[in-house]
């Protein structure tokens, strides 16, 4: 399987949480990535090739959203472009509504779906085409690049496979439907006997799912919705349940390795559940797992402890799974929810990675979450915040770079963070105590949704391995907003770009110093900051001599502008304007020249910066 699909799973899931009765997911197994090796289950359909073609799919994973086309000639688009295209179709009208049941015969495994398809509008064809899919939940199996989305890795480096399609009970393409004009009302029974495997692959029926679509011949799907599901047949003397695992078990700081994994079993039905099992994983390792004979009562919860972990990787997970498996006389008919995990936490091995740093953003693949020597703490909804590049996102033709001085930089997707809870990127220790004068320098750029939009960035140090947070440098709503609002997504211009310097001084002489940047999100549009620059008044031996070994010529200028210097190296010359936009970034050698006929008059910073951190800074006048 595609290494990146666990990626693509992510992103789809955090699109349907975020509009959870609007949004239904149908995971198809196509193409190359899907073939099985040897001993591998096999989760392909034989409705799979003729989607693949009519999709167009060239890279996986790929994906449609309502089968419609939005550029191009295909259906099939990047997992970058799903979000914004999805909030556009939620966006548009229908002309139809579908109402569906679905009985479940536990007995006979006949499943009988009965369909109402309502049209309220007046602009349908005559004829349309319903489709009627089963979906399944919770299939455990391999799966390439399973890190990509560890809340669905499973211990024994298994992966939980969820929405995947096992059959069309409406054929290839659906159930043609004539007559549409507003005001008809169609009705379809479907049955369908479930088979109790699909190409060996195990059906359980008790993780099935129902979801009716209305098309418009092969694409364009107009509506869907998915069935309201009860069981019949239940075999005599057993119970159907609903078990749920939750946890809001407490992590440890950052410096503490040491956590214990705490779970609450809640019992979600009208009967006593007398024998569970629950287990823990750390790190997707083996479960320590506990057989409960203590009855849970209807409505009831009890909390599980299991034995301490001492933490060695940076980042960290427990996962949690409750069952009643092993025991025959029940059955859980609501299997999704006995699955949860702790939040990711993170443990800093002792010692620093460097008295100073930059970084820019522009050595990384677009959707990177973890620059170098950094780590990234989100909401449980998932991961909502990474590096971006334009050439990933639909629609967007402009550079994403500070200032549009360079391709990439860092965002937060503000309208996927629920309200009221923060995202934080996290730069691990440095230290502070071999130099004075310490600064932090960054670039930032934020749109609000509406005027009502408060979210927040916050700058904050911490000298006792989080325990304790000073804030260092706070914005919010107006105050932080660098652009006009947008509705959606943001993606600045070069003139709506802000350069923010703070004082680091007070923690001049710490020995372990870690910065964060701290979003809060409150409805905002998005927030990007870039060219993050720590550094301090340390000289080297190797300190670039203005006097001597430096030189601009001509200053003032009207043309050209050399940038001279006698010592051989690596330097980077960077040019800001006297409101702190960065125009110019750029590595050479000895000597430089830049084109300013086209500059506007006026006073130019100019610094020139060794590859070990030194650095001068001149004025440049420019007529």
């Amino acid at each position: 399987p595609d290494s990146y699909c666990p990626d693509g799973a992510k992103m789809a899931d955090e699109i349907r949480e975020k509009n959870i009765d609007d949004v239904f997911l149908i995971t198809w197994h196509i193409g190359i990535f899907a073939e099985p090796n040897i001993s591998e289950p096999e989760y392909r359909t034989t409705f799979g090739s003729a989607i693949e073609t009519e999709s167009g799919v060239t890279g996986y994973p790929g994906g449609s959203i309502n089968r419609h086309i939005f550029s191009g000639s295909i259906t099939s688009m990047s997992r970058y472009s799903w979000e914004a295209r999805a909030d556009q179709t939620r966006a548009e009208a229908s002309y139809v509504n579908i109402a569906m049941d679905a009985d479940i015969n536990l007995t006979t495994r006949v499943v009988t779906v009965d369909t109402e398809i309502y049209f309220t509008g007046s602009t349908a064809p005559n004829s349309v085409y319903f489709n009627l899919a089963m979906t399944q939940e919770n299939i455990i199996g391999p799966q390439n690049g399973k890190e990509k989305n560890p809340h669905y890795t499973m211990p024994d480096n298994e992966y939980r496979h969820m929405h995947m399609l096992r059959h069309l009970l409406t054929g290839q393409w659906g159930d043609t439907l004539v007559g549409t004009a507003q005001g008809t009302l169609i009705t379809r029974q479907y049955q369908y006997t479930v088979p109790a495997d699909i190409n060996g692959v195990p059906v359980d029926l008790t993780n099935i799912d129902f979801i009716g679509f209305i098309a418009e011949g092969k694409s364009e799907v107009i509506t869907v919705e998915n069935a309201y599901i009860t069981f019949s047949g239940v075999p005599a003397g057993v119970s159907l349940v609903d078990i749920a695992a939750k946890t809001k078990m407490s992590t440890p700081d950052f410096c503490d390795p040491n956590a214990t994994p705490v779970v609450t079993i809640y019992n979600n039905c009208t009967t006593t559940i007398d024998t569970f099992e629950v287990s823990a994983s750390f790190n997707n390792g083996t479960p320590d797992v506990q057989l409960i004979t203590t009855p849970l009562l209807a409505g009831d919860s009890t909390t599980i402890t299991f034995s301490p972990v001492v933490a060695t990787d940076e980042k960290n997970v427990f996962a949690f799974n409750v069952n009643v498996d092993a025991t025959a006389h029940l059955i859980d008919t609501f299997q999704s929810n006995q699955y949860s995990h702790s939040a990711d936490f993170y443990y800093m091995e002792s010692g620093t990675f460097g008295t100073s740093f930059t970084e820019d953003f522009e050595s990384y693949n677009h959707g990177v979450e973890y620059p170098n020597n950094a780590f990234l703490i989100t909401p449980p909804v998932g991961e909502q915040a990474y590096i971006v590049d334009n050439d990933n996102l639909a629609g967007v033709n402009t550079l994403l770079g500070g200032f549009w001085n360079s391709q990439q930089s860092y965002r937060w997707k503000l309208p996927f963070i629920p309200s009221g809870t923060e995202s934080s990127l996290v730069y691990k220790q440095m230290d502070f105590s071999t130099a004075t004068g310490h600064s932090l320098e960054f670039s930032y750029a934020y749109s609000q949704n509406t005027s009502n939009s408060q979210d927040s960035l916050n700058v904050d140090i911490s000298t006792d391995c989080n325990s304790t947070w000073t804030n260092v440098f706070s914005g919010y709503g107006s105050s932080l907003a660098t652009a006009p609002g947008h509705s959606g997504f943001f993606y600045p211009e070069a003139a709506e770009w802000l350069i923010e310097t703070v004082d680091l001084s007070a923690f001049d002489g710490e020995d372990e110093v870690i910065l964060r940047f701290r979003v809060y999100g409150d409805d905002g549009a998005s927030l990007f900051i870039d060219d993050i620059e720590v550094s301090s008044n340390l000289l080297s031996t190797n300190e670039i001599d203005q006097k001597n070994n430096f030189m601009v010529s001509p200053n003032p200028a009207t043309e050209q502008i050399f940038v001279y210097l006698s010592e051989n190296g690596e330097y980077q010359l960077i040019v800001h304007n006297l409101q702190g936009q960065q125009l110019i970034k750029k590595s050479f050698r000895d000597q430089a020249s830049l084109n300013v006929a086209d500059w506007d008059a006026g006073l130019y910073i100019f610094r020139i910066v060794g590859v070990d951190g030194t650095e001068v800074v001149q004025k440049v006048s420019v007529q």
